[in-house]
């Protein structure tokens, strides 16, 4: 299974005897738009600051710019295939789950006096359930899954 959202097979060059690639379902399109790689160094690069007694709200900061820059590059270069577009909303929706994510934990957003950790708790499992829904359903309808 690679990390490109799929929602249309091409029938193309298929032969005989040939797997096709299956669409992508709900949980599928639910684990491909979640960056856990990306979530989980950025957990561990924010354990490193909190046990540190250095830890600045600068700091904190550009950890959390240089994850987000690091996202869509890493989304980019995990679903690169030949010959296709980049998945542009795939990147986008990752990227902003990368922020939703930070934004449950804490993480940056704790320096502004607006946010409350309630809000993260309600944002993440919101967004989670939704997110899979924005590709829809697949487009080539006529094509028999197997």
């Amino acid at each position: 299974m690679g990390r490109r959202i799929v929602l249309e097979v091409e029938e193309k060059g298929l032969r005989k005897g040939k797997k096709r690639e299956l669409y992508d379902n709900y949980l599928t399109k639910l684990l491909k738009l979640i960056p856990a790689e990306i979530v989980t160094l950025y957990i561990t690069l924010s354990a490193i600051l909190e046990s540190s007694k250095e830890t600045t709200k600068t700091l904190e900061l550009t950890v959390f710019a240089i994850v987000f820059i690091l996202t869509p590059l890493y989304i980019y270069i995990i679903t690169k295939e030949e010959n296709r577009k980049p998945p542009y909303k795939q990147i986008i929706i990752s990227t902003i789950s990368f922020v939703v994510w930070v934004f449950a934990l804490g993480g940056p957003f704790l320096y502004f006096k607006w946010y409350k950790r309630i809000y993260g708790a309600l944002l993440l499992p919101i967004y989670t359930f939704l997110i899979p829904l924005v590709f829809g359903k697949r487009k080539n309808k006529n094509f028999e899954e197997v």
